[in-house]
């Protein structure tokens, strides 16, 4: 009987209803506008790709259709939530190794043909707060660590919570606790999910205009893969500094290039 109790408080609170009916049918109406002015978009995305590797004999030739429709509600006392379903479909025969197709004489293109729930989860905003949980999209930094992988047909999504803050300083404070990896080879493969516990922690800090500074720190332990099981920790500086030694190196380039043409030519 608990769950059942505890969904009823959260339906409660997110949809502001209460005992009266007047005020319950003015928040029935107030849950059918936010959905009712949600905003829905329907993306296609055509993908061709050639793979021809030394020891096997014949060459891949991928070309599918990834076809993705997304919904967001509007706000409704700051809550909100998204849905996205993707449709990956093969334009013409499939002549390459999806992983889960069978085709196993042809080179490796993971981009498995399907349809699946890529998105799904409710939020609630203020100024300066996210709060996010379910199937959801999360990018950090330039993704060398934590990502979606999107230039693959079927983008990588985190099942867990997530929380992030910001401020008018400059700070940007983005946690998430995760318990299951949706990868890139669908739900059909044996390699599409990664159970465990996963801590996600990221800060920016934006000095000024010119410098900001990037700490994070991943903690990922998974049910079944130990060997991805790690914890890395580390920090990055974007600004005018490193724009300086760019210059710096692209001079030092320029320079070598035109002292070895001046070695040729004489």
């Amino acid at each position: 009987m608990k769950t059942p109790v505890a969904l009823s408080i959260a339906v409660a609170l997110a949809t502001g209803l209460f005992v009266s009916s007047d005020v319950q049918a003015t928040g029935f109406k107030d849950v059918q506008k936010a959905l009712a002015d949600g905003k829905t978009d329907l993306t296609l995305r055509y993908r061709y790709e050639r793979v021809d590797q030394d020891n096997i004999d014949k060459t891949a030739n991928a070309s599918t259709l990834k076809t993705r429709l997304s919904y967001k509600s509007a706000n409704l006392n700051g809550f909100f939530t998204v849905l996205e379903v993707d449709n990956v479909t093969a334009i013409g025969n499939e002549n390459y190794n999806s992983t889960v197709n069978g085709q196993g004489q042809y080179p490796v293109v993971a981009d498995p043909t399907d349809t699946d729930m890529n998105q799904a989860y409710f939020g609630y905003k203020t100024d300066h707060l996210i709060l996010s949980a379910g199937r959801q999209r999360i990018n950090h930094n330039n993704q060398r660590f934590v990502g979606g992988v999107a230039w693959r047909q079927n983008e990588q999504t985190y099942d867990g919570y997530r929380a992030q803050y910001t401020n008018q300083s400059g700070l940007n404070i983005d946690y998430s606790y995760i318990y299951n990896v949706n990868r890139i080879f669908g739900p059909n493969s044996v390699n599409s999910d990664l159970g465990g516990n996963l801590h996600l922690f990221n800060l920016k800090y934006a000095i000024n205009k010119q410098h900001k500074v990037t700490g994070f720190a991943y903690e990922l332990d998974f049910d079944t893969a130990n060997a991805l099981a790690t914890r890395t920790i580390g920090a990055s500086y974007d600004g005018q500094i490193a724009m300086l030694m760019q210059s710096s190196l692209k001079l030092a380039t320029t320079q070598s290039i035109f002292q070895l043409t001046t070695l040729l030519l004489n």
